[in-house]
């Protein structure tokens, strides 16, 4: 099977949900391909590559071109799952002539994961198919799976946020009918790191909303003590979701920068990186010309309440009432947010550019329909809030957020998606993908 995605991240992840694993099986599979190696295929054990005198290029060359005759037995880690023992280093070689691809191609070790799985380790994968979390499932692979020396709590914990946080950025699971309360961060960089990425948002996914999850940590909650910024919050955090000028990285945060320059989030127009809470601090300068200073996740909270702007902190919980422009920081360093909407509607502009954004939401380029069907032709209605997107796929960047009920018109064009035909519609002035499993006749 070809494999599908823009970057490494999203191309595990379709792969796997393809063999019919769960959301959580999947997560905890791409954790430890994480943590292994980073998700580069031709990753040789970095502790290995000064006494043997190869990088991760010259070793995967020269095992491919025969020049290196020791692959199976020196006992170097390699490619996705590091893979170490002899016996799984041979057995990888051979499924990789047999395929007759480098030895450190990706969609063949992914195949091989897979025979792994399905293979010799098919009581590893009995358990994963019935993992209740992302945590579940990570520890399944880390013990079952990877065997590595360190399987204390710590390399759990690990592991197992790197599945939640696979798990909350690819999880489909009927999230477009149900959702009622939306989020905005800056995430992750294109290749699903933290920092080296190239500036802007290169994937649509780096800076981007999506449904409200709690937290493995947990929530604080700061909400804007004047209704006036609490908009104007929210506005400024979708529309920073919406410019694919605005990046992730956590080494270069220059928002401020860019604020002071284009006066919104909306209008900058040059290729830029922010992280999470880079981000929010750029929010709440936009909503309110008061600079909270250069705060992380762990001073954030301190920083905060010394603004003034904002009501006492207060702990999420299952019945918490969020409203627009609401702050979210996890209890420990992690994570912080803002809450953009809350029935799914599209915070209506409350800024005036200074200069017109490169990239915003009506100028975003829609990938063409692959196929056509003309008894789809027709009005249908959105049976929930449903996304707006470029293309076919939830893995595609948002163009808009039409609320239930809203009005499109297709033309009998549709991509298909994992099973799913994506329609081609019109929704006012703008045109995209929607899945039409959340559309119905009008």
């Amino acid at each position: 099977m070809a494999l599908k995605g823009t970057t490494a991240q999203e191309r595990a992840w379709d792969f796997f949900c393809a063999k019919g694993l769960s959301h959580y099986a999947v997560s905890g599979v791409m954790a430890s391909i994480r943590a292994e190696s980073g998700f580069n295929p031709r990753n040789l054990q970095n502790s290995c590559e000064k006494k043997s005198g190869y990088t991760d290029e010259t070793y995967t060359a020269a095992v491919d071109n025969g020049s290196y005759g020791n692959f199976v037995r020196d006992s170097y880690g390699y490619g996705y799952a590091q893979w170490t023992y002899w016996s799984r280093k041979q057995n990888l070689l051979n499924f990789a002539k047999k395929k007759n691809k480098s030895i450190g191609d990706e969609e063949m070790q992914l195949e091989f994961l897979w025979e792994e799985l399905t293979g010799s380790y098919k009581g590893v994968l009995s358990k994963l198919k019935v993992a209740k979390s992302a945590q579940e499932a990570s520890d399944i692979i880390l013990t079952g799976y990877e065997k590595p020396k360190d399987q204390g709590q710590k390399a759990k914990a690990t592991r197992g946020s790197y599945a939640e946080e696979y798990y909350e950025q690819f999880s489909v699971k009927k999230e477009e009918n149900t959702m009622k309360v939306i989020i905005g961060s800056a995430r992750r960089d294109e290749n699903g790191k933290y920092a080296g990425g190239k500036p802007g948002d290169q994937d649509g996914v780096e800076v981007s909303t999506q449904n409200y999850y709690l937290h493995s940590k947990g929530w604080y909650l700061y909400r804007p003590i004047n209704p006036e910024h609490a908009k104007k919050l929210a506005q400024a955090m979708y529309d920073a979701c919406m410019n694919d000028n605005v990046g992730y990285c956590q080494t270069h945060r220059s928002i401020i920068t860019m604020l002071k320059k284009y006066g919104s989030m909306k209008a900058i127009a040059e290729k830029t990186e922010t992280d999470c809470s880079n981000l929010v601090r750029g929010c709440i300068y936009e909503a309110t010309g008061k600079d909270a200073g250069n705060f992380n996740t762990s001073t954030e909270p301190t920083a905060l309440e010394k603004t003034g702007l904002f009501e006492k902190k207060v702990a999420v919980t299952a019945s918490t009432q969020f409203k627009p422009g609401d702050i979210l920081v996890t209890k420990t360093k992690g994570h912080t947010v803002v809450v953009v909407s809350v029935d799914g509607s599209t915070p209506s502009s409350t800024s005036t550019p200074a200069k017109p954004a490169a990239s915003t939401s009506s100028s975003k380029k829609v990938e063409s329909a692959k196929s056509k069907d003309a008894a789809i032709a027709g009005k249908y209605k959105t049976t929930g809030n449903l996304y707006l997107r470029v293309g076919a796929g939830t893995g595609k960047t948002a163009i808009t957020l039409m609320p239930k009920g809203s009005d499109v018109q297709c033309y009998g064009y549709y991509t298909s998606y994992n099973g799913t035909r994506w329609y081609y519609v019109a929704y006012g002035n703008l045109t995209g993908f929607c899945s039409s499993e959340y559309l119905k006749r009008a």
